[in-house]
């Protein structure tokens, strides 16, 4: 999700609607996520304290799993981001070279780091052996499409802390309500894959996510809740009058819903079946 919303901020950049008061508000939700981020990935290592001297001998000998590891290719795109906000961050309040930072330039740099940050999770649990479930590439692109409504639904709560939620929200719900049937589009097509070309284990776990103990989660949280009536409220957002709180009701459903999304899929994931015949 914070990935994402640096992909929100370049567009509001680019398109003249970054003022100063948004850009701090921006600015440190980007920061504060990203951060947060950094520290659980690294907490859930299995000796986090270690990661420095770990990352600075394997570059001195050579063997640093950049081109072979997805969580060593994580950390560092967290970082590099995690940089990157800060220093986004410092360059709202400050003035002089660091000014150069509020630019498109520098907003499309962090959003192409964004967009990665969201899509490596999505190759990590591909690349994970013995999940049939998560072992698609279609993974990474849902990840990415969930992300992207996620961070609309952050960018509507920004707005209405702000108290700018009349000026811009209709363009923002429309392409919320765009990145959300573009998300129901990859969500479909990942669960058909999974009955009609993935393997047995796939089968049995999107069985448990659509139809099994997770059914509910998935079609009342994630479907409904998290996508469909946030898709048709949004698109009415741009053709009638609403009340702010309605849109701050919405962003939660649909930050709420990429969450449920994550926890379903990798709930019901199983392990392929050994066949000993």
């Amino acid at each position: 999700m914070t990935g994402t919303a640096a992909a929100v901020y370049a567009v509001l950049v680019h398109s003249g609607h970054m003022g100063d008061g948004r850009r701090k508000v921006y600015s440190w939700t980007l920061f504060v996520g990203i951060a947060a981020a950094l520290i659980l990935v690294i907490s859930d290592l299995s000796r986090p304290y270690n990661l420095v001297n770990a990352m600075i001998l394997s570059l001195e000998q050579g063997t640093f799993g950049l081109g072979r590891s997805w969580m060593a290719i994580g950390i560092v795109l967290l970082s590099l981001m995690a940089l990157m906000a800060l220093l986004l961050l410092i360059s709202s309040y400050a003035g002089g070279a660091l000014a150069a930072l509020r630019g498109r330039a520098y907003s499309y740099a962090l959003m192409a780091v964004g967009i990665l940050v969201t899509m490596y999770s999505g190759f990590l649990l591909a690349a994970a052996p013995g999940q049939p479930f998560w072992n698609t590439p279609l993974l990474p692109l849902l990840w990415l499409a969930s992300g992207t409504t996620a961070a609309f639904g952050l960018s509507e709560l920004a707005l209405f802390w702000t108290g700018e939620e009349r000026e811009l929200s209709a363009g923002i719900s429309l392409y919320g309500a765009f990145a959300e049937l573009v998300e129901l589009l990859v969500l479909s097509a990942y669960l058909y894959m999974t009955f009609t070309v993935m393997g047995v284990g796939a089968h049995i776990a999107a069985q448990q996510m659509l139809f099994g103990p997770l059914s509910y989660i998935t079609w009342i949280g994630v479907l409904a809740l998290g996508i469909i009536i946030p898709m048709i409220s949004e698109f009415l957002f741009t053709k009638y009058r609403y009340s702010g709180y309605a849109l701050v009701v919405i962003a939660v459903f649909v930050m709420a819903g990429a969450l449920l999304l994550r926890y379903a899929i990798l709930a019901s994931s199983v392990l392929e079946p050994i066949n000993i015949l």
